[in-house]
């Protein structure tokens, strides 16, 4: 979505952001359709046109950067392997994680809802 069809679709939304108020611009109206700060938009949209990129990635790149992180747990050398601390990641969420793909001691958990790593039995023992 270009950023002037994104004004255009925000501008025009009723109740927008409070009781049918209008967007005074795009880089507004984006910042409150992807729930971020004004200054976060258009820093985002500045580096993009620095780099030679298209501004209408703008819109995915904000959607992209709302997106819940993946959880991804680290297998300490000397204190877990990453079999186990998979071991035990599965068994604490039923869901089977994965290695990672920068790093031989890391491990992904895997599915929705995200998992939250204070909760497995392993790093909350400082483990993990």
């Amino acid at each position: 979505m270009r950023s002037c069809d994104a004004y255009q679709n925000a501008t025009s939304m009723a109740g927008w952001p409070y009781f049918g108020l209008r967007a005074p611009d795009a880089t507004t109206a984006l910042a409150a359709i992807e729930s971020h700060p004004i200054w976060v938009v258009k820093a985002m949209r500045q580096a993009l046109l620095a780099n030679n990129r298209s501004e209408d990635e703008l819109g995915p790149l904000l959607q992209a950067d709302n997106a819940e992180p993946e959880v991804v747990l680290c297998a300490r050398p000397g204190m877990a392997s990453p079999e186990g601390l998979a071991e035990e990641a599965e068994a604490a969420t039923r869901r089977e994680p994965r290695s990672g793909n920068l790093s031989p001691c890391a491990v992904v958990l895997t599915g929705e809802p995200r998992s939250d790593p204070c909760g497995e039995g392993g790093a909350r023992r400082g483990r993990g």
